[in-house]
């Protein structure tokens, strides 16, 4: 007798690439371009941080310089400037017009009910994120809004593990100027450098990048003028961060949930994780 057996259906969901949007190119001409495209090829998160921005965005419309990284050195032109409240206005709108969800952006917030995780995403990135964020403002520099959003930026891409920070450079130019959140990373006592074109390795994910940003229809943005930069955060003391004691770290919706930075006396039990810490950064579309 023939044994009769169900049809047999097998499904495999291969998880999308994943990238950290710089906060500068988010709040450049392109920003709101690019992240409406690129969700729809891989999966776009974006910073807490930025959230905080718009949230106020009322002072930031009376002084976008504070949002540009090169305020300090008084280079800041007025189309920058410009630029800057440009993006404000745009973001503020589709905040109001659409509902987080909808956004189709993912990021980690002050507690699980104001994060947005894709689907199979572990949650433990949110303990992990707060604990590399508390760790590494430890070696942030400076204390403006663009630093802070410069830390959870890093922190965010390590906490994930899979994906990488999309940054950008000056519309004119060539490489000898790096990006701002490279500049940042260095003067935190991580390493920083521009990888070699020509490398087997970079070659190949350049290629299978430009296919998903020529998929996602990115490639009349690069040629208006974006110039998009690939950034590698490497943290090899950052795979042995344990999960701490519920008591000690626990995300509630009533109350906040980022725990106070650790003090000096917690440092040897939570460790130096971005002791050897370092960046490795190219640009996507040529030099």
């Amino acid at each position: 007798m023939a044994a009769v057996l169900p049809d047999l259906s097998v499904t495999i969901n291969q998880r999308r690439w994943s990238c950290v949007l710089d906060p500068t190119l988010a709040l450049s001409y392109y920003g709101l371009a690019l992240v409406k495209r690129l969700r729809q090829v891989m999966e776009v998160w974006v910073v807490r941080e930025l959230w905080n921005i718009l949230d106020n965005t009322h002072f930031y419309l009376q002084d976008p310089g504070s949002l540009l990284p090169n305020r300090e050195r008084g280079k800041v032109r007025p189309e920058d400037r410009q630029a800057v409240v440009s993006a404000l206005r745009g973001w503020e709108q589709i905040r109001m017009e659409t509902d987080p969800g909808g956004l189709g952006i993912c990021w980690v917030g002050d507690s699980p009910s104001e994060s947005f995780l894709p689907e199979n995403q572990d949650p433990g990135i949110l303990w992990r994120f707060e604990r590399l964020s508390a760790s590494l403002d430890r070696r942030v520099t400076g204390s403006g809004s663009l630093d802070s959003a410069f830390r959870d930026t890093v922190a965010l891409a390590v906490a994930e593990g899979q994906g990488f920070v999309l940054s950008h450079l000056p519309e004119t130019g060539g490489t000898e100027i790096p990006p701002a959140i490279c500049n940042a990373i260095s003067q935190w006592r991580i390493p920083c450098g521009l990888l070699d074109p020509g490398s087997s390795l970079v070659l190949l994910e350049r290629d299978y990048l430009l296919r998903l940003l020529i998929q996602a229809g990115v490639a009349g943005l690069c040629w208006a003028g974006l110039r998009p930069v690939v950034l590698h955060i490497v943290a090899p003391m950052a795979a042995a961060l344990n999960r701490p004691p519920a008591e000690e770290y626990e995300f509630t919706d009533d109350g906040p949930a980022r725990p106070e930075p650790p003090s000096s006396e917690s440092e040897s039990d939570l460790g130096d994780v971005w002791q050897g810490a370092r960046g490795f950064w190219y640009p996507l579309n040529g030099t």
